[in-house]
């Protein structure tokens, strides 16, 4: 099963994120100020149960989960794309300045780790998921 998201943005991108997670993808909740400028633990509280007993976040999560399991497995978007990227900077499309081959190779080594390294990361992610959310009592 998806994770969904419990929102409290702090600083710059962090609040359009809160916006595509809680209004546009609906797999998430967004936490509310206090009349004093803070969020209570009541507030966590309240947001927390109602994302774990919300059946449209739960579906909405389900469905990202599943779009981004596609996007990184083999023949997805994600792994086509960094695929190609790989070759281009393999060949010197994106980097036509920097033809001699030392640096190449290391501009090659540096995005195939990082990119590689997220790529695990990612699909280590949704292996994760799959544990869902487990009630507290059970």
């Amino acid at each position: 099963m998806g994770v969904p998201f419990l929102c409290w943005p702090y600083l710059v991108d962090q609040f359009p994120n809160q916006s595509y997670i809680c209004n546009k993808w609906k797999v998430g909740l967004g936490l509310d100020l206090d009349e004093n400028g803070f969020i209570s633990r009541h507030e966590i509280k309240e947001k927390i149960e109602e994302l774990v007993s919300d059946d449209g976040i739960k579906v909405y999560s389900m469905k990202l989960q599943e779009m981004a399991r596609k996007s990184v497995s083999e023949g997805g978007s994600y792994y086509n794309n960094f695929n190609s990227f790989i070759e281009a900077i393999k060949h010197g499309r994106y980097f036509p300045m920097l033809q001699a081959p030392n640096v190449l190779n290391h501009l090659y080594y540096v995005f195939v780790v990082v990119g590689l390294s997220f790529y695990n990361k990612a699909k280590s992610f949704l292996a994760f998921t799959d544990w869902g959310i487990k009630n507290a009592d059970e």
